[in-house]
């Protein structure tokens, strides 16, 4: 239960830094424009 909890939340984290670069991505391409 443990491991399951704590491979949830790496997930979870892997999911926040992969979705905030694709956003920081996104305005550094948009205001390179």
């Amino acid at each position: 239960m443990t491991l399951l909890n704590e491979l949830k939340r790496e997930f979870n984290t892997a999911i926040i830094m992969i979705t905030h670069d694709l956003a920081w991505s996104r305005v550094f391409a948009i205001r390179s424009w």
